[in-house]
């Protein structure tokens, strides 16, 4: 009996020995409650635009949304500029404030990257709307080369800022063309500029739902392993992607339906907790549906529209008139907050604006005070449990 039990603590040791690794890795999912902590207000900057100092004295502005270009941080192969994200992030420590990042490829990607032979593809592009129409290039995402290159960086990117407990969450990045989002050119007066047929262009270099679904999956596999207490945002939009199927058909529809909802189950069950779902064009006058429905069931953030402070068109309220910014700016906010937002990101104007201080106060208060779903979820998720095939 004394045998038996010495030799079953003996295998105890050795599977509990066995098993640890695992356990570290299951555990870093959870981190240190960070991806708990999206929540409230944060102001969103374009990129390599310090914020103002009314901003980070306000005390009602919760967190800062850094953004920058992959091709100003590293200009060279395995060469990394990180000094202004280091100046940005320590100053935004120093007011108290949590931090969001995000590095974009796509349009932004380095030359020397590119120079590689990655392939590319073209679409005509008036950039921020104005000026003549552009020819743009951005790589193929699913291009082996750029995979490996921009997987690298993930990695570099997240040895360098993981354990900083100030940032609480990444934005997946690696899928997109212009911006931070899931968007890829599809046919159609695309960014103001004349019709054209960029489906068939899709489909020229191999463009299939599930490929798309693929490729996203192993930049978010990459960055949930670079940054294994962080939250995971992916940034959607209803209409991002071509109407394009799994066998690389075009649908009837003017774009894929499909794929960014599976996309969404993708990412709840494979990185459980830590998965979180922004949209960036809610306003007074709109908001997504489908978001709506995730909003008792995952951590999902919301970015205006546009700031509607000093904007004469008013596109926070659909261009329509009297536009009040106080008033479409609350509307916009009740949305984001009835939609089961557990954050919204704000443009400088607006949160500036001296009127709008108390809408801010009472988001700001709203927000940080609801339960977050991150941290009731179960924590025994780990990645790489169910990968596309």
């Amino acid at each position: 009996m004394i045998f038996t039990v010495e030799r079953k603590t003996c295998w105890s040791w050795r599977i509990l020995l066995a098993v640890l690794p695992l356990l570290a890795l299951m555990l870093a999912q959870v981190g240190d409650g960070a991806a708990a902590e999206v929540s409230g207000v944060y102001a969103v900057q374009d990129p390599g635009h310090p914020f103002p100092d009314d901003i980070m004295n306000n005390p009602n502005v919760d967190g800062l949304a850094l953004r920058y270009p992959w091709f100003a941080l590293e200009r060279s192969e395995g060469v990394y500029n990180w000094g202004f994200i280091d100046q940005e992030i320590a100053r935004d420590m120093a007011h108290g404030k949590k931090i969001s990042i995000t590095i974009s490829p796509g349009r932004f990607t380095p030359p020397w990257v590119i120079n590689q032979g990655v392939r590319l593809y073209s679409f005509s592009w008036r950039l921020r709307g104005q000026g003549p129409c552009r020819n743009i290039q951005i790589p193929v995402p699913w291009d082996p080369i750029l995979m490996n290159e921009w997987e690298t960086f993930v990695r570099a990117f997240g040895a360098r800022y993981y354990s900083n407990p100030a940032i609480v969450s990444i934005k997946i990045q690696g899928v997109q063309a212009n911006t931070p989002e899931l968007i890829l050119p599809h046919s159609g007066p695309w960014g103001g500029c004349p019709y054209s047929d960029r489906n068939a262009n899709w489909q020229q270099v191999g463009y299939t739902r599930t490929r798309v679904l693929q490729t996203w999956q192993a930049y978010a596999e990459t960055y949930a392993q670079a940054f294994p207490n962080k939250g995971l945002v992916q940034e959607v939009i209803p209409d991002g992607l071509p109407p394009i199927d799994d066998q690389g058909r075009l649908t009837s529809g003017r774009f894929d339906e499909v794929a960014v909802p599976q996309l969404i189950a993708l990412g709840m069950r494979e990185f459980g907790a830590r998965f979180v779902i922004q949209n960036d064009g809610i306003s007074a006058r709109w908001n997504w549906d489908l978001l709506a429905q995730y909003g008792n069931r995952a951590t999902v953030g919301y970015q205006m529209l546009w700031f509607v402070t000093g904007d004469p068109q008013c596109r926070m309220n659909g261009g329509s008139s009297p536009c009040d910014a106080v008033a479409v700016q609350r509307a916009a906010l009740e949305r984001a907050i009835g939609a089961g937002a557990s954050y919204v990101e704000l443009y400088p104007p607006d949160l500036e604006n001296p009127a709008m201080q108390g809408v801010i106060a009472d988001a700001h208060r709203r927000l940080t005070s609801r339960n977050p779903v991150l941290s009731n979820a179960s924590p025994w998720v780990i990645a790489g449990g169910d990968r596309l095939n």
